[in-house]
C-alpha cells in the first residue's frame, strides 16, 4: 500500500549496554536499560492501543510479542522487544516501568537490521528470537510524534500490520479467492466505465467513518456499494465465464476483506490514540482530483500509478468503508472471519431486485456526482 507520509527507517546499529558490575558491597546489580522520550512516547501509544475498546472482536494487540527498533538519521538509538514469549538472557530491564510488557534488547539489532533491508525497511511479520517468532518493525521521531494526519504514525502501522498476523490465524479463505502480484497489476480491468464506477464508489463513501448514520442511511449506503459493485463484476472484461472468473470478484473482493478489516481496525485505534488523527477518513484524498495535487502529495501521475490505485491500493479504502458500514448496520465482524466477503454480506442485506438494482444504479447516473467521476476517470485514463 502507498502510505501517505510513510516514514521510510534506513537503520544502521548502536550496540547498547547489557552488562553486569559489582557494588561495594560484592554483591551483583541488575543493569537497567534507559528509554528516551521519543521510546517513552511510543510505549504509551502501544498501551492505549492495547487499552483501547478493540474494534476487532478477537484481535488482542496487547498480546503481540514484537522487536521494535529505533532508528533517527540511520543510526538505531535503542531496541526493545514487548511482550516476551520467553526469558531471554540479553534482555535488559527499563529503569521506570510504562505498564506494558517492555524491555530493552540491543543485542540483536544488527541481525535485525539485515533483516528489514532485506525486504521493505520498516517492518517484518515473523522474526525469531530464540524459540519464537516476533512482529518486527523499526520507528522514529517523526512516526511517533505526529501532528499531521497525513503521516502513518508507527503504532498505526504496527496495529495495522500485526492484525494481519491475526488474520492468518483467524480468517478462512473465501472460495475462488486469487490475488494479483504487484507486477500483475496489469491485467486488472480498467476501462474508462470501470474507473468511473470506481471513483465513484469512493466518492460516495468519502469522509466515512465521520458520518453519523442512522439504520436507514447506512442501509441506503449498503444497497449503493451492492449495485455498483456488481456493475463492475458485469463488465469485467477479464471474465471467462461467470462473475467468479473475473479478477473483480477474485481479487478486489479478497482485498477489500483482508486490507479493508486492516485498514478499519487501524484508523479506528489512530482516531482515539493519535490527537491529530481524531477524524481521520478511510480515505484521504478526494478520488475526483486524484491526479491533482493534494496535501503536497499527487495519487495519480502516470498509468503505472493508476493501476497501482484502482487495481490495489483502493480496496483499503472501499473495504474499509463497507466494513465500517455493515459493522454499524449490525453484523457480527464474525461472519467476515468466517471467509465472506464484505460484498457478499451486502449483497444479502440489500436484498435487491433486479429491477430496483436497475433503478438505483440509473438514478446515480444522473447525479452531478456521476457526472464528475465520468470526468476524472476520463482524465485517469489518458495516462498511457
Amino acid at each position: 500500500m502507498k502510505k501517505l507520509g510513510l516514514v521510510t527507517c534506513i537503520l544502521t546499529v548502536i550496540v547498547g549496554c547489557n552488562s553486569e558490575n559489582n557494588n561495594s558491597t560484592g554483591k551483583p546489580t541488575v543493569s537497567t536499560g534507559q528509554a528516551s522520550k521519543i521510546d517513552e512516547m511510543f510505549f504509551q501509544q502501544i498501551k492505549q492501543a492495547g487499552e483501547h475498546d478493540t474494534p476487532w472482536q478477537g484481535y488482542q494487540f496487547d498480546k503481540v510479542g514484537m522487536y521494535l527498533i529505533h532508528a533517527e538519521d540511520k543510526q538505531v538509538k535503542n531496541a526493545y522487544i514487548v511482550n516476551a514469549k520467553e526469558t531471554i538472557p540479553d534482555a535488559v530491564a527499563l529503569d521506570k516501568h510504562y505498564d506494558i510488557n517492555v524491555q530493552q534488547l540491543n543485542e540483536l539489532s544488527v541481525v535485525a537490521h539485515d533483516k528489514l533491508q532485506e525486504g521493505n525497511g520498516l517492518f517484518n511479520f515473523y522474526y525469531k528470537i530464540k524459540n519464537h517468532q516476533y512482529y518486527l518493525q523499526s520507528y522514529s521521531e517523526q512516526s511517533v510524534n505526529i501532528s499531521d494526519m497525513l503521516i502513518t504514525p508507527a503504532i498505526t502501522l504496527a496495529y495495522h500490520e500485526a492484525f494481519h498476523i491475526y488474520q492468518y490465524k483467524a480468517f478462512k479463505q473465501p472460495a475462488g479467492r486469487d490475488q494479483l502480484d504487484f507486477d500483475e497489476l496489469w491485467k486488472y480491468p480498467l476501462d474508462e466505465e470501470m474507473v468511473t464506477l470506481k471513483v465513484m464508489l469512493l466518492a460516495l463513501m468519502s469522509d466515512l467513518p465521520n458520518k453519523v448514520l442512522s439504520s436507514e442511511e447506512t442501509l441506503h449506503f449498503i444497497k449503493q456499494y451492492t449495485v455498483i459493485t456488481n456493475e463492475m463484476m458485469r463488465i469485467d472484461s477479464s471474465r471467462t465465464g461467470d462473475e467468479s472468473t473475473g479478477w473483480v470478484y477474485k481479487h478486489a473482493l479478497g482485498q477489500e476483506l483482508f486490507e479493508g478489516s486492516a485498514l478499519y481496525v487501524d484508523v479506528m485505534m489512530s482516531r482515539e490514540v493519535i490527537a491529530s488523527h481524531k477524524n481521520k477518513p478511510f480515505s484521504l484524498l478526494n478520488p475526483l482530483k486524484l491526479d491533482e495535487e493534494q496535501y503536497g502529495y499527487k495519487q495519480i501521475s502516470s498509468k503505472k500509478e493508476k493501476e497501482q490505485y484502482f487495481a490495489f491500493n483502493m480496496f483499503y479504502e472501499s473495504g474499509a468503508s463497507i466494513i465500517w458500514l455493515l459493522l454499524n448496520y449490525g453484523i457480527d465482524p464474525k461472519q467476515l472471519e468466517y471467509g465472506r466477503y464484505p460484498y457478499s454480506i451486502a449483497k444479502e442485506i440489500a436484498n435487491l431486485s433486479e429491477l430496483d438494482s436497475y433503478y438505483l444504479l440509473r438514478d446515480l447516473k444522473q447525479t452531478t456526482l456521476w457526472h464528475q467521476a465520468e470526468q476524472s476517470a476520463k482524465r485517469y485514463n489518458a495516462f498511457n
